[in-house]
């Protein structure tokens, strides 16, 4: 009937939830009258009450600890009697209704966010079964009129002898008492049984089975143990459990809503400010939902629903962990017990009984998080004075922690000339590497572009948008202001991208020009244009230069004919003299890793153009013989190319995509997802942009 969540919204102590007081209503001819109401706290029954003659059922000594942040979940359901008259049942709760205390104060709480009505559950309707007629054959052997009691007219065809007086001439042989025999002919009156076929309607009662609903049974195991594995702060997305949950009912599909999970961090490790987002996925790569970790250390996935699985059919989820960058050292687990994984059947509605979970709950990978350690190398230094000989100290050097950042410049496309109105146009091409070894992770605050230019108008006439990409896609627009020759680049209140010690993040500049100016455009970004945070001391070297952009408008030429007759005829042909090739090289290059860890996965891009012929390779680590499949998908979820399933051998593999679909045609422009699964199980995804150029 109803599905309740109380979250405790204080941020300095926790709540003990004391009584929850559910009002029923009946219409239609209904009666809550010898209703029960049976109350689920968190996945196990918690008690059952009747309704009462003021259509109201307490639920008092509830005694639920909730701890800040935290919510608790409850289910009602209602069994109805045999004897329940028909009608329509509804149940409501009220902010009054609910009840309880602060555990440190001892204050009563103040119940928020629940409309002036209250909170309102399913309704149902109850109806009577009615007979159903039906038409039989019966044959009635019986001397006089049966009489038959009617409930419908229903036509049925009754065979019923009846008695008939009929005058039937019959030869019979008569002794008289004359001397001689006569045959004479007598008229005799004989009952003769005579079928006919009469009209009587006859009460038949048709029983009809009923299905009484129960709680759909479900399966929830591990499908594939991740790998244990170490992991340096900001890691992500990193695999932390894979499941399978197998509806055993035979009757109807379950609705998944939701799961709660369980984290356990040893060590310095803190499941709140080391993991940023906990990820569930699909088995097809769709998330279907994120969420951060609450002061109980437990995280909460939900949807309207998650999924839907059918009768007798299994489905697959993976959840992944973003690590923060500056995650604190440690390990960290998770678990996912039966009482936390909660949905209803599709067609009764009944809470989930979910089976075949150890008393432990289903365990994931261990991760352990560390610091990269700084490396002392002995540097030969050679000291000379005026009163000793050269000698030869060693002298151990630390690798500096503080936030360090190099501007590299990548292969940048070659100078091209566009019509004015072309958008899309690649302006520059640049590296940034946090070169720190220690434990910095370096967030880049904010990007200046400076363009020299030779146009006639002004920057901000000249290019109508800027755009700045990343890996994963575009990061966000600017625009140029009147009489600046440069354009910045800034998010409020969050980085432009974060770089963990020892990556580096690869960037690309696009304009879309006007459709009105000419010139001539060169576009840089040295370390004066680079503001970064991570801490500590920070410092930013380096530049990047892209190519010169030079906007032209198409100029016919002019070509003069002539043969040799009288006759002189000018011919005049247009000629464009440019041809619109927007070009986008990607630049990140990935050096092919001799042997590759396991279940490591790297791109020798994060941005393909499908229509080059240059295609995407894809590296990985088998870490044992097996089946490996690799699938693109779009994301909505949906699988564009069916790329690779054989079995393969241990140790790195090397597979290749072409930008296309699997009917053969170049994929649009867009973020994919490369999902590759593990022989034995395990799953990573990594991200590509394919521009179709």
């Amino acid at each position: 009937m109803m599905q309740l969540q109380v979250s405790d919204n204080s941020t300095t102590e926790d709540i003990l939830l004391n009584q929850i007081i559910f009002t029923g209503s009946a219409s239609g001819g209904g009666n809550n009258k010898g209703v029960t109401v049976n109350l689920y706290q968190n996945g196990s029954i918690f008690g059952s009450k009747v309704y009462s003659a003021s259509n109201a059922v307490t639920f008092a000594g509830l005694n639920d600890d909730i701890a800040l942040g935290g919510p608790s979940t409850y289910v009602a359901t209602y069994d109805f009697p045999v004897t329940a008259l028909p009608g329509t049942y509804s149940v409501t709760v009220t902010a009054n209704n609910v009840t309880g205390a602060g555990v440190t104060t001892g204050k009563p709480i103040a119940v928020t966010s629940i409309p002036s009505a209250g909170v309102e559950g399913a309704v149902i309707t109850l109806a009577t079964p009615t007979a159903t007629p039906t038409i039989t054959n019966t044959s009635i052997f019986t001397p006089t009129l049966t009489a038959t009691f009617t409930i419908t007219n229903t036509p049925t065809n009754t065979a019923t002898i009846t008695s008939t007086t009929t005058n039937t001439p019959t030869p019979t042989s008569t002794f008289t008492s004359t001397p001689s025999a006569t045959s004479t002919n007598t008229a005799t009156v004989t009952p003769t049984p005579t079928l006919t076929s009469t009209t009587t309607a006859t009460p038949t009662s048709t029983a009809t089975s009923t299905a009484t609903p129960v709680d759909p049974p479900v399966i929830v195991e591990s499908s594939a143990a991740p790998m244990n594995s170490v992991q340096l702060p900001g890691a992500s997305p990193v695999t932390m459990m894979q499941l399978q949950i197998l509806n055993n009912s035979t009757v109807e599909g379950v609705n998944l809503n939701s799961i709660i999970l369980t984290g356990t961090a040893t060590g310095s490790g803190n499941n709140q400010t080391g993991i940023n987002l906990v990820n569930l996925y699909d088995g097809n790569g769709h998330l279907l939902d994120a969420n951060a970790y609450s002061a109980n250390n437990t995280v909460t996935l939900v949807g309207s629903p998650l999924n839907s699985i059918a009768a007798q059919s299994v489905s697959q989820y993976v959840i992944t962990y973003d690590f923060s960058p500056t995650a604190p050292t440690g390990t960290y687990a998770v678990t996912l017990t039966a009482g936390n994984v909660m949905g209803t059947g599709v067609n009764s509605g009944k809470p989930l009984a979910v089976t075949s979970v150890p008393i432990a709950g289903v365990g994931g990978a261990i991760i352990t998080i560390a610091q990269p350690t700084a490396t002392f190398t002995p540097t030969p230094t050679f000291t000379l004075t005026s009163t000793f000989t050269p000698t030869v100290t060693s002298s151990p050097t630390i690798t500096p922690t503080f936030g360090t950042l190099a501007i590299l410049q990548p292969a940048q496309p070659n100078p091209a000339t566009y019509l004015p109105g072309t958008s899309g146009v690649t302006a520059v091409l640049a590296n940034m590497t946090n070169s720190v070894s220690g434990s910095g992770s370096v967030s880049i605050q904010s990007m200046v572009f400076t363009v020299a230019v030779t146009a006639t108008g002004n920057l901000h006439q000249d290019i109508s948008t800027a755009h700045l990409y990343n890996a994963s896609g575009q990061i966000t627009t600017g625009s140029f202001t009147t009489g600046s020759n440069s354009v910045t680049f800034i998010l409020a209140g969050v980085p432009l991208d974060i770089l963990a010690p020892g990556t580096t993040g690869n960037y690309v500049l696009t304009y879309d020009f006007a459709s009105t100016e000419t010139g001539t455009f060169t576009t840089s970004i040295d370390n004066t244009g680079v503001s970064i945070t991570s801490g500590t001391q920070d410092s930013v070297s380096g530049s990047a230069t892209g190519p010169t952009i030079t906007l032209a408008n198409a100029t016919p030429t002019a070509t003069v004919t002539s043969t040799n007759t009288s006759t002189f005829t000018p011919t005049h042909t247009l000629t464009p003299t440019h041809t619109l090739t927007p070009t986008i090289t990607p630049t990140p290059t990935i050096t092919p890793t001799p042997n590759l860890p396991p279940n490591v996965v790297y791109l020798s891009s994060n941005i393909l153009h499908s229509l080059s012929g240059e295609g995407l390779n894809i590296q990985y680590g088998a870490g044992s013989s097996g089946t490996a499949e690799i699938n693109i998908h779009n994301v909505n979820g949906s699988i564009v190319r069916h790329l690779f399933n054989q079995s393969v051998s241990q140790g790195t593999q090397l597979v290749g995509w072409d930008g296309k679909d699997d009917g053969g045609s170049p994929t649009s422009t867009g973020l994919y997802l490369v999902m590759v699964r593990f022989p034995g199980g395990n799953v990573v995804i990594k991200k590509v942009i394919v521009l179709k150029q």
